[in-house]
């Protein structure tokens, strides 16, 4: 009997990570020259561009083995390289990671990046001169511009990933994202919502704010972080067959959660078990084991331990 590809474990799994973020090192400093902008980071970043990276790698080897092409669409991409403040390293921010961390064969076939930001707009086009960089609010009229960008009468699968600061990510903005052909990635962060949950006895704009992110006014039932988180991942699932928070931990309690939804489609769901091992590994991994992951990428540390 022909035996199954052994399970790489916790710390082989991280290897395989660090190694491929690494191996854009040299190229992040070299890019950091031509636009010397970056977006400043803690070391916690080092684990989101981890997920990405893994994540787009498998998402476009199973995609482009059945269909003929795949977009990437960045809905805050930043200006596409990230400082980390505690070492100063240059890493590259979700744009690039989508572009380099796919195999050669396997690339996305349009990389559409909305910024509103005009200095980090111009930054990526610098970067990513084949990519097609909006300089427009996501909200207001970026995605519709975004999905212009897509052929007429036919249908072309894509991975959205949707990074924002806070919780500019209005809720009927994600809803069109959720209805397409499409896998999504989020970031959500329990923080924003308790910010801006104790901030409405000073403005009711803080109500509508969250109105708008949630899609609905339940949120005045939630009372704790996973209320809220339950009630998002609720309203994805409306859309969505899996919706797998991933959750990643910061310095002194803060953390947030990269949230991976998809639909099921035929045959074999491979890139499910391959979202359900990068939770597994990237909850293990602590706030003082992502500063290591980081040493090591800047070569002041040679092994975990």
């Amino acid at each position: 009997m022909k035996k199954g590809r052994r399970r790489k474990d916790y710390l082989e799994w991280w290897k395989d990570r660090i190694t491929t973020l690494k191996g854009f090192k040299e190229e992040a400093s070299r890019l950091y020259n031509v636009t010397s902008i970056a977006y400043e980071t803690g070391a916690w970043a080092i684990l989101k561009l981890a997920i990405l990276a893994y994540y787009v790698d498998v998402y476009t080897t199973i995609i482009k083995a059945r269909f003929a092409e795949t977009y990437y669409l960045d809905l805050f991409a930043g200006p596409g390289l990230d400082l980390i403040k505690r070492t100063n390293d240059i890493i590259f921010g979700s744009p690039l990671i989508a572009d380099r961390a796919t195999r050669t064969s396997k690339k996305f076939d349009k990389l559409i990046l909305l910024e509103k930001d005009k200095a980090f707009a111009n930054a990526l086009e610098k970067l990513l001169p084949e990519a097609t960089v909006i300089s427009q609010d996501t909200n207001s009229g970026g995605l519709d511009a975004a999905l212009s960008m897509f052929p007429k009468g036919r249908s072309v699968p894509f991975l959205a990933f949707i990074d924002p600061e806070g919780l500019e990510m209005q809720w009927e903005t994600l809803r069109v994202l959720l209805e397409s052909w499409s896998d999504v990635i989020i970031n959500y962060q329990p923080s924003a919502v308790r910010r801006a949950v104790g901030s409405i006895s000073t403005s009711e704009s803080f109500a509508t704010t969250l109105t708008k992110f949630f899609g609905t006014q339940d949120w005045g039932s939630c009372n704790t972080d996973e209320d809220y988180l339950e009630l998002y991942e609720k309203q994805i699932e409306l859309f969505k067959d899996y919706v797998i928070p991933i959750k990643v931990t910061g310095p002194r309690g803060f953390y947030y959660y990269i949230i991976v939804a998809v639909r099921r489609t035929s045959g074999m769901q491979g890139w499910i078990n391959a979202i359900y091992k990068a939770k597994e590994n990237i909850e293990k991994a602590s706030y003082k084991e992502a500063e290591k992951f980081l040493l090591i990428f800047s070569g002041k540390q040679r092994t975990l331990f």
